[in-house]
């Protein structure tokens, strides 16, 4: 009750439901005239929330807090957006004590996470009227405000985030609940144009995680395009992708880089056929061109998608391919990753976070598979849209490839990829992780020479010139409130740690050399001295 009427910003209305002590209510009213029974018809015809920006409605949860502050940053937010539909902001929990705990620091809006968790649990703004005429009882759930923000999204809403936590959440999360998620996600799905899917809620009670599986409704053959210098390597690849069933149909084109013509004699002897394609690219002793090798792979190609595949993943499950196919079922999808692990079992990716270590790099890396449901972020079991996914493992529809121009040959070993998805992003379309699709990648393994990486310089130079301005900023996909020095998620560590900080601080590190090689440990070991700054 105090933390609405102790709020900084004074313009707002406080419709009550408590049937059972309508007289408590008249009391309160007439202390505060701001305070009045909920009467949902009334309601409609009252004047807006917020004079001359449209009526909006803050659903509140019995037992929950709001920062002093909250309805004056929604109410900024909505001056500075008039076209917003909806507002939410980030939220943390009360025990019984009061004290806080389990920050949630959300990304914005972001589509694909939206059909794997409510983004509006906490505190959010919803402009009346809502979607389809629906009642403003609806609000009061969170199963089904979720709902509400997902046909906001589907109508063309504006939906706007608020990076501050505005709500200290006493009330629970829904649970036992699965049949109505399950339907309102198959609803959802439904309108996002997919047939009959098949949705499932695993895990833990408290951490009920949707499982999301469809046959891809597209009839798409996809080219596998690999690129390797290292025909032991390549072999291992090579028998897991015949050996397991991708689900879908597909042709591989192995673009040689380098490598003892003898052995690759052998592995045409093995693997040669209708179904592998052996591409001779660059010459004996040529410095190793990712992008290009990807680029030439592409000419040779006839799929309808592309699904760009370092030598060293290992292919250990069945149907994954058609696990990440699924998704370009949706509009605008323009790429898909899934999750890659070390051969010891820890994360290598989830997803890139541009800017984070000052350039890009991947959330959640090195950690242990399956330790991050009290992540200040979210969850790396859950799917979610990002600024770009690794190609060491990337799907992409061959119309969009050839749209944005593939991908650019100046850059030659680092970030090719994540320029490549950026561009995927200025052209309108969005990159989904799904953590349903699980390889094993043994990271570098192509280009290791006795232990080190052998770098150009420019790389890093052309990185920054390029995309200084998505830089400063910061990833939408990623939270402002959290630190950007490594790759686990955490607090922010004070006002230098920002992409812009970092950045400077590793070029000012880097050697001034034209071809840098940097042992393994390195790259962890100039995050660390960013962070001691």
């Amino acid at each position: 009750m105090k933390s609405v009427q102790q709020q900084t910003y004074g313009d707002w209305s406080w419709y009550i439901e408590d049937a059972d002590q309508p007289e408590r209510i008249e009391r309160l009213a007439v202390k505060d005239r701001r305070i009045r029974t909920l009467d949902a018809s009334r309601l409609e015809a009252e004047k807006p929330v917020l004079p001359g920006q449209g009526g909006f409605v803050v659903p509140l949860r019995i037992g929950d807090l709001l920062a002093p502050h909250a309805l004056y940053s929604f109410a900024s937010e909505i001056r500075m957006h008039p076209n917003a539909a909806l507002v939410f902001a980030d939220e943390d929990r009360l025990d019984e004590q009061g004290g806080r705990s389990q920050p949630f620091f959300k990304p914005d809006w972001s589509p694909e996470l939206a059909l794997s968790t409510s983004l509006v649990g906490g505190l959010a703004a919803f402009r009346r009227p809502l979607p389809a005429n629906s009642p403003l009882e609806i609000l009061a759930d969170d199963i089904g405000a979720w709902d509400l923000s997902l046909r906001i999204h589907h109508d063309g809403g504006e939906i706007r985030h608020v990076a501050h936590l505005l709500c200290h959440r006493r009330s629970k999360a829904p649970s036992g609940r699965d049949t109505e998620i399950i339907q309102l996600l198959s609803e959802e799905l439904a309108r996002r144009g997919v047939r009959n899917p098949n949705v499932m809620l695993v895990g833990r009670q408290e951490e009920r995680l949707p499982l999301l599986r469809w046959r891809p409704t597209a009839n798409r053959f996809v080219s596998i395009i690999i690129p390797s210098r290292t025909p032991q390597i390549a072999a291992r690849c090579l028998a897991g992708l015949t050996e397991k069933p991708a689900g879908v149909p597909f042709e591989i084109i192995l673009v040689v880089t380098g490598g003892p013509p003898e052995s690759w004699r052998h592995l045409r002897a093995m693997f040669g056929g209708s179904r592998v394609e052996f591409v001779a690219f660059g010459q004996q002793g040529e410095t190793f061109n990712f992008q290009s090798a990807c680029n030439a792979g592409r000419k040779k190609a006839g799929g309808d998608a592309f699904l760009f595949l370092n030598d060293d993943v290992a292919i250990s499950e069945e149907d994954w391919l058609s696990g990440l196919l699924q998704w370009l079922d949706l509009d605008h999808v323009g790429a898909v990753g899934p999750k890659l692990l070390y051969p010891d079992g820890r994360i290598q990716h989830t997803g890139v976070v541009v800017g984070m270590a000052g350039f890009a790099s991947h959330v959640f890396r090195w950690e242990r598979e399956g330790s991050h449901f009290t992540s200040p972020f979210v969850s790396p079991e859950r799917y979610r849209n990002c600024s770009a996914v690794t190609a060491a493992c990337l799907l992409t529809p061959t119309r969009v490839f050839d749209e944005v121009g593939g991908f650019n040959e100046q850059f030659t070993l680092l970030f090719g990829d994540v320029d490549f998805c950026l561009r995927l992003r200025q052209a309108g379309y969005r990159l989904v992780y799904t953590p349903d699709v699980r390889l094993v990648h043994a990271e570098s393994s192509t280009r290791q020479l006795g232990g080190k990486d052998r770098i150009p310089r420019s790389d890093w130079e052309l990185f920054t010139r390029l995309w200084l301005p998505v830089l400063a900023r910061g990833d939408p996909f990623y939270n402002p409130n959290l630190s950007v020095a490594d790759e686990h998620p955490d607090f922010k560590k004070g006002e230098r740690d920002t992409p812009i900080f970092h950045n400077e601080k590793w070029m000012a590190r880097l050697p001034n050399t034209s071809v840098i090689t940097l042992p393994h440990d390195l790259l962890s070991s100039l995050v660390e001295a960013n962070e001691r700054q």
